[in-house]
């Protein structure tokens, strides 16, 4: 198990009684890694784990009404996309603060305020570094992506 980011989900989820944790996958199934986070939302439905999980595709926003009529107090977004690290690392960044340009700007930031300003939630962006994004999703990928289902699952528990 990645210790990191074991810690950084337990660290972000915390595990009181009254935690409702929404689990949103984002990409798109025919770009290879890219389907990284729609595995995960897949893979993570079938475990019962108590979360509510959307396979959102690449529009996360089209799913607000479910996500705010759920009442979470946190929600998670998973996806592959390029950060500057190995493939099939992992990164998990909170909206609030993160320096990163290309977040400030981004359907997620918009997401991010927009739940904010409606509910006291905390959501965070978790990234898996894809290997391709043309092509069949790769085997890194897969790896990855069944190890984040198992952090998450066991951060849920």
């Amino acid at each position: 198990m990645d210790m990191g980011l074991s810690g950084d989900l337990r660290g972000f989820l915390g595990d009181g009684p009254g935690r409702r944790v929404v689990v949103l996958g984002v990409g798109r199934s025919i770009r290879g890694d890219e389907a990284g986070g729609l595995i995960v939302a897949d893979e993570l439905a079938k475990l019962g784990t108590g979360a509510l999980v959307i396979r959102a595709e690449d529009r996360p926003e089209n799913w607000t009404k479910e996500v705010v009529a759920f009442a979470p107090t946190h929600v998670l977004l998973v996806l592959a996309t390029p950060f500057g690290g190995a493939p099939g690392e992992t990164k998990l960044v909170s909206f609030r603060g993160h320096e990163g340009g290309s977040l400030h700007e981004s359907p997620f930031t918009t997401l991010d305020h927009y739940l904010g300003s409606l509910m006291a939630v905390d959501v965070r962006l978790l990234m898996i570094e894809p290997r391709a994004v043309v092509g069949e999703v790769t085997v890194t990928m897969r790896g990855a992506a069944k190890r984040v289902v198992g952090e998450i699952a066991s951060a849920l528990s």
